[in-house]
């Protein structure tokens, strides 16, 4: 009798709670979240440096029905403290859905550069923004 009722229950409780995975991390990590853009398919940052010279290119994508790309571009310089400062910035536009865009700068022997690239694109729906970096490269 009691097998009779056990078996029951325990396909109600089965049915009921469905198996969940389910983890934990520590405090301490880091999360990068990552948003998911509608308008811009991919944005290209390519920072070389040659001796003392630093050419900056960046390429932008963006999906057809966007009518402008417009990007500010940012040589960015570290500190012994790791922390970032602006050397050197532009801006361009173009009124399709494509940007290239390059520049040419003097950069200082053993000191570590990057850039940072902030899009935004126009679409008869709004804007969309977004801000990216490249690799860090020592001069």
């Amino acid at each position: 009798m009691v097998k009779k009722r056990i078996i029951p229950l325990f396909l109600a409780i089965v049915f009921l709670f469905p198996a969940y995975s389910a983890y934990a991390t520590e405090a301490d990590e880091t999360v990068t979240i990552t948003p998911v853009l509608t308008y811009i398919s991919t944005i290209t940052p390519n920072l070389a440096i040659s001796g003392n010279t630093a050419s900056c290119t960046v390429k932008i994508t963006a999906s057809s029905s966007v009518t402008k790309v417009s990007a500010t571009v940012t040589l960015q310089k570290q500190s012994s403290s790791g922390t970032y400062s602006d050397v050197a910035t532009w801006s361009a536009s173009s009124s399709s859905n494509y940007l290239s865009t390059t520049g040419t700068y003097s950069v200082t022997s053993g000191v570590t550069y990057r850039l940072k690239v902030t899009v935004t694109v126009t679409t008869s729906s709004g804007n969309e923004t977004t801000t990216v970096y490249s690799a860090a490269k020592t001069a």
